[in-house]
């Protein structure tokens, strides 16, 4: 239950009113007068005039209750029921601060809640902010660790390990230079390793029942890939040698 509180005037003794009644009836009518005025906050200053209720309840005289109440002026009366207006003044003053103190905390709620909102967005901006510079870190640690092998490391990897086609390092060297270096969307890390796997990819491709133009190849056309194909093909078997140029059919 909430309390409140009303405020007493430290002059109230003063009054004419009140100086009648306590001379008629001393400060027991004092009393009384005082704490009907309670009872009236307690009832938003409004009682039935029940003079014979308010006695018992206050262990009084019947007839100095409804003296208090009807002789000096000291209440309004409307039929069966009465209040102060000196009650009702402070009443007001009550509801007007509590409204006003209410208006000013939901504006105080509501600008917290806006700088809630409006840290949070911050923070999810800090946050994706945060997420693409680790991106960028990480991309940048992987091509500071990946260094780019030159046509002539290529050609010394294949030679010393044995493995590929004559032509194979410059098609291997052209097409991941094209590409940046990178496999599928990733940055390369082991250049030598995707080598060996082109090697058996280059393989694969020629001794297979399928043959297909590899993408690092795509500007030839399917023609000329073909015809490189076999010509391959004839060089293995003894059919073609190197005399007199690019090619020439063994005598």
């Amino acid at each position: 239950m909430d309390t409140f509180y009303f405020s007493h005037d430290y002059t109230a003794r003063s009054d004419d009113k009140i100086k009648q009644l306590i001379r008629k009836h001393g400060m027991a009518g004092y009393g009384i007068y005082w704490a009907i005025v309670e009872d009236l906050y307690q009832n938003a200053n409004a009682m039935r005039s029940d003079c014979e209720g308010i006695a018992y309840d206050l262990r009084v005289h019947c007839d100095t209750v409804k003296s208090v109440l009807y002789d000096f002026d000291l209440f309004i009366h409307d039929g069966d029921k009465f209040g102060s207006k000196s009650v009702q003044r402070r009443l007001e003053q009550r509801n007007n601060r509590s409204t006003k103190a209410r208006e000013s905390a939901l504006y105080r709620w509501a600008d917290a809640n806006a700088l809630q909102t409006h840290s949070e967005r911050n923070a999810i901006k800090e946050s994706k902010v945060k997420e693409n510079k680790e991106k960028e870190t990480k991309e940048i640690k992987s091509r500071a660790a990946f260094a780019a092998p030159t046509l002539e490391e290529v050609r010394k990897y294949a030679q010393g390990e044995g493995i590929g086609k004559l032509e194979t390092p410059e098609a291997f060297h052209d097409y991941y230079t094209a590409n940046g270096w990178k496999v599928g969307r990733n940055p390369m890390k082991d250049w030598k390793a995707a080598y060996r796997k082109w090697t058996r990819t280059e393989k694969t491709n020629t001794h297979g029942t399928h043959q297909q133009t590899p993408k690092g190849l795509s500007a030839r056309t399917q023609s000329d890939w073909d015809a490189l194909q076999e010509w391959g093909r004839d060089v293995e078997q003894g059919r073609v040698s190197f005399h007199g140029g690019f090619g020439s059919p063994t005598p």
